[in-house]
């Protein structure tokens, strides 16, 4: 069986702050949003793809996290060049830093979210 990558759930501070991010500047658009269990927490679902429910979700009520957590880096692919430059672009436009990199075979801009 050939695994593919499905979706990433995270433990956010500030929902609405990583919602504008992913949906302005990464071209997400929220799918679905609801509580989730018994303690009141929300959940937000996103997604760039029509067909699948979500790529990406966010909970909220992640307590200040130290220097470093769990997760290294999500990657996203991109149709070609002029599509990576477009996203740049979009980076440029919000003020997020990022770091181009050639790894021979691919292009690649390493930045990262609000959070």
């Amino acid at each position: 069986m050939a695994l593919a990558w499905s979706h990433m759930v995270l433990y956010v501070e500030d929902v609405e702050r990583m919602l504008a991010f992913y949906t302005d500047v990464l071209g997400f658009e929220i799918t679905d949003r609801g509580p989730l269990g018994r303690d009141g927490k929300e959940i937000v679902f996103l997604s760039q793809d029509p067909d699948e429910h979500h790529q990406v979700a966010f909970i909220g009520g992640r307590k200040e996290a130290g220097p470093s957590n769990s997760v290294n880096h999500s990657a996203f692919r991109i149709d070609d060049l002029a599509a990576l430059r477009k996203m740049s672009a979009a980076l440029d436009a919000e003020g997020v830093s990022y770091n181009p990199r050639s790894h021979g075979n691919t292009w690649s801009i390493y930045f990262e979210d609000p959070e």
